[in-house]
C-alpha cells in the first residue's frame, strides 16, 4: 500500500478506516512521522497525556499541547506544555503554560477554547481531583498568563463551545458525585462565560458512573452544540440536546447498542454516510462501531466494521478526518502490540479503503505494522489520544499521537504523522503585482489519483467570489506538485486584493490557500509601475506567465448540481458596539456571493456587508447571515449561518 505509518521505533498505533467510493480510486492513506520524531512532553512525564491543537500564539501556525502528570523530585504536579509549530511538521522546544501541583499522577485533560473571539485560543486543563479548572491565556513573547474558576468538586472531564451562541466559548464539565459506596451517578455542568468569569448553570445527571470524556458537538442541527458523553466503567454514551435558551442541557438519552461492551469507549462524531447528518462513532470491545445519527441527537443500534482490531486496554483514541483526499470522511483509532507485554512488540496499523454501504459498514481494509515499543517488558504503552491538524501546511490532514501506557516503563510521547497521501494540495502561495491592475499569482499544486483543477479566485470584501477568467488549468490524474504561475487581470490600482489559490478533484474534493496583493498606483501619464521582488515581468510592465506540466482546460461539461458543503457562519463576539463578519463557507463551485442580515427571521434593511456593527436594536435576539451563491450558468442556491444571540444591554451579574 505504499509508504507504512512511520520508520522510527514510535511505539505507537494507529488504525485507519477509510471511507470512499472505490470507483474514484483515491489513494491509500500514507503517513510518515513528522520531523521532530516521537518525543516525551517533558522530563519527568508519566503515564497518559492528553494532547489539545490550536494556533497558542497567533502565527498562522498549528501548535501541540500536551498535559501530563510529571513527579520530579517525589512531588506530584499536572503540567501543561505547549510546542510551537513551524508550517513544516516539526515542533518546538515545550513552553510550561501551566503547573498545578496534584496529590497524585493521574491522567489530565486538556481542551482548547476560543474564551476572548478574535484573539489567540486559550487552553483549559482539568485535574481530576482538582475542584478547580485552569485556563492559560497567551501573553506576549510566547508566555502565558494563569487563572483558575471553581468547578464544584471533584471532576473528570472538561470541554468547550459556545452554548449560548454570543460569540465566545462556554465550558462544560463532568461532576463525579461520590455515594456512600463509591461513585454515584455523575452530573454534566455548563459554565457560561460571561466575560469576565463563569456561571454555572443546571446540572445534568448523565446517569452513568465513571464518564471519562464529554465532547460538544452539533448533533441537533440548531446550530447548538450538544453533549457526548462517554463512560470509562459501563462502556455506555450518552448524549445530551442543548437547552434552546440560555447555557444547559436537556435529559440524558442513551446511546442504544453500546451499554455492557468490554473496555473504555472512544468517541468521535462525524457524518459517516454522507446523508448530512453527524453519525457516532464508538470504539470498545477492539472494535470500532458506527451508528447512524437522524439530525435530533438521536443514534440507530450501531453496526461494526469489518474484522477491525483496534486498541481495547489502557485507553482508546479515536480521531476523523478525511486522510486519502476523497471527499468522504475517515476514521483513525488506536492499534494494539502484535504481541502484549513483549519489548520490541511491533504495533498494528490497520487500513480500511471502502465507500461505506448502507448499513455504516467500512467494507474492505489492508493491514500494515510501524514501529516498537521500546520502555520495557510492561507492553501495555498504547494510543492514549489523537487529534488531526494540517500542521505541514499542504492541505492533508495530519494526526498527532499520544502515547503512554499503565505501568512506570511506558513514558509518554508525542509525535505527529505527516499526511504524504497522493492526494490534492496547494502551498507556496505568493502573489506579485506587475501592473497597477495585473498580478502574478504563483503556487506550488498538486490533483491526487483524480483528475483535477487549479484556478485563482478574487474574494471581495462582500464575500463575493469570482473567478478570474483565463485562470483554470487542469491537473491530469497522477500528477505530482508542480510550481505553475496564474495571471489576474482587472485589479484596482493602489488597493489590495484578496486571491486564493484553488484545486478541486472531480470527485468534488476542495483544497485552497488565500494570499494578498497590493497594486502600485497609476504613474503620472498613465505607464504602470512594475512591483518589486523576483518573478517574470516585460518592459511594458505585463507579466509573462509559464505553466509547467499542464494541459490546456477541456471544454467543461454541462455544471452540476450547486451545493454547499460548509454552511456560512456568523463569526465575532455578539455584543452591542461588536462587529460580526459572515464567513461564507464553501461551496462546490465558485460564482458571485451576496449577503442579508437577518434579525431573527426578518431582513435587517442595508445590511448587505460581510461585516456588521451590533447595534442596540439586536439586544436579545438572534442574528444570522444569509448567503446566495449565483453560478456563472444562472445557478442560485441560499444558505442561512446558524443564529447567534446577542444579549440584552442590562447588565448581567458577574463573578
Amino acid at each position: 500500500m505504499g509508504k507504512g505509518l512511520g520508520s522510527a521505533a514510535l511505539g505507537a498505533a494507529v488504525v485507519l478506516l477509510a471511507a470512499g467510493d472505490a470507483a474514484q480510486a483515491a489513494a491509500p492513506p500514507t503517513f510518515e512521522v513528522g520531523a521532530s520524531g516521537f518525543i516525551s512532553p517533558g522530563t519527568s512525564a508519566t503515564r497518559e497525556p492528553d494532547v489539545c491543537v490550536g494556533d497558542f500564539d497567533a502565527d498562522g501556525h498549528l501548535d501541540v499541547a500536551s498535559a501530563s502528570a510529571f513527579v520530579i523530585s517525589g512531588a506530584a504536579s499536572v503540567r501543561v506544555l505547549v510546542r510551537y509549530g513551524t508550517g513544516t511538521g516539526a515542533l518546538s522546544a515545550p513552553v510550561e503554560a501551566l503547573n498545578v501541583p496534584t496529590a497524585n499522577s493521574v491522567r489530565p485533560t486538556c481542551a482548547t477554547a476560543q474564551l476572548t473571539p478574535g484573539g489567540a485560543p486559550e487552553l483549559l486543563l482539568l485535574v481530576p481531583n482538582d475542584a478547580n479548572a485552569y485556563v492559560a491565556t497567551a501573553a506576549a513573547g510566547r508566555t502565558f498568563t494563569a487563572s483558575s474558576f471553581p468547578i464544584g468538586g471533584f471532576s473528570a472531564g472538561i470541554a468547550a463551545g459556545d452554548l449560548d451562541l454570543d460569540g465566545d466559548d462556554d465550558v462544560v464539565t463532568l461532576r463525579v458525585i461520590p455515594s456512600g459506596t463509591g461513585d454515584g451517578t455523575d452530573v454534566l455542568v455548563p459554565f457560561e462565560n460571561t466575560g469576565s468569569g463563569f456561571v454555572a448553570g443546571t446540572a445534568r445527571s448523565t446517569t452513568l458512573a465513571d464518564p471519562s470524556r464529554v465532547e460538544l458537538v452539533d448533533l441537533g442541527e440548531d446550530g447548538r452544540p450538544d453533549a457526548v458523553v462517554s463512560s470509562q466503567m459501563s462502556s455506555a454514551v450518552v448524549t445530551h440536546n442543548a437547552l434552546m435558551t440560555g447555557v444547559g442541557f436537556g435529559a440524558a438519552v442513551a446511546a442504544p447498542g453500546i451499554g455492557g461492551l468490554p473496555g473504555r469507549n472512544a468517541v468521535a462524531v462525524a457524518d459517516v454516510d454522507a446523508d448530512g447528518r453527524r453519525d457516532l462513532l464508538t470504539s470498545n470491545g477492539a472494535v470500532v462501531r458506527t451508528s447512524l445519527g437522524n439530525g435530533t441527537g438521536a443514534f440507530a443500534t450501531p453496526t461494526s466494521s469489518v474484522n477491525p482490531t483496534v486498541q481495547s486496554i489502557v485507553g482508546t483514541a479515536l480521531a476523523t478526518l478525511d486522510g486519502d483526499g476523497d471527499g468522504a470522511v475517515d476514521v483513525v483509532a488506536g492499534g494494539p502490540a502484535a504481541t502484549l507485554g513483549l519489548d520490541g512488540s511491533p504495533f498494528r496499523g490497520v487500513t480500511f479503503i471502502g465507500k461505506a454501504d448502507p448499513a455504516a459498514r467500512f467494507q474492505s481494509f489492508v493491514s500494515f505494522t510501524f514501529g516498537v515499543t521500546t520502555n520495557g517488558t510492561s507492553g501495555t504503552e498504547a494510543t492514549q489520544d489523537l487529534a488531526q491538524g494540517d500542521f505541514d501546511e499542504d492541505g492533508r490532514p495530519d494526526l498527532v499521537v499520544a502515547t503512554g501506557g499503565a505501568a512506570a516503563a511506558d513514558l509518554p510521547r508525542i509525535g505527529i504523522l505527516v499526511n504524504t497521501t497522493n492526494v490534492p494540495s496547494v502551498r507556496n502561495v505568493t502573489a506579485q503585482a506587475g501592473s497597477p491592475t495585473t498580478a502574478t499569482v504563483r503556487a506550488t499544486v498538486s490533483g491526487s489519483t483524480l483528475a483535477a483543477t487549479a484556478e485563482v479566485e478574487r474574494v471581495r470584501p462582500n464575500g463575493q467570489v469570482d473567478v478570474v477568467a483565463g485562470s483554470q488549468q487542469s491537473l491530469p490524474a497522477g500528477s505530482v506538485a508542480v510550481p505553475v504561475e496564474f495571471p489576474v487581470a482587472g485589479l484596482t490600482a493602489a488597493s489590495t486584493t484578496s486571491l486564493r489559490v484553488v484545486v478541486r478533484t472531480t470527485n468534488g474534493t476542495v483544497r485552497s490557500r488565500s494570499v494578498t496583493v497590493t497594486t502600485p498606483a497609476e504613474q503620472a501619464g498613465g505607464g504602470g509601475t512594475t512591483g518589486t521582488g523576483g518573478g517574470p515581468t516585460s518592459g511594458s510592465g505585463t507579466t509573462t506567465v509559464t505553466v509547467e506540466k499542464l494541459v490546456p482546460v477541456p471544454t467543461p461539461a454541462a455544471p452540476g448540481v450547486l451545493a454547499n458543503r460548509v454552511a456560512p457562519k456568523v463569526k465575532g463576539r455578539a455584543r452591542v458596539g461588536q462587529t460580526l463578519g459572515c464567513d461564507v463557507g464553501v461551496w462546490t463551485d465558485g460564482g458571485r456571493f451576496s449577503v442579508r442580515w437577518l434579525r431573527g427571521t426578518t431582513v435587517i434593511p442595508k445590511a448587505t456587508s460581510v461585516v456588521r456593527k451590533v447595534t442596540t436594536a439586536d439586544g436579545g435576539k438572534q442574528l444570522r447571515c444569509r448567503v446566495t451563491l449565483r453560478r456563472a450558468d444562472g445557478a442560485t442556491l441560499t444558505v442561512r449561518s446558524a443564529a447567534v444571540r446577542v444579549p440584552k444591554a442590562a447588565a448581567k451579574k458577574r463573578v
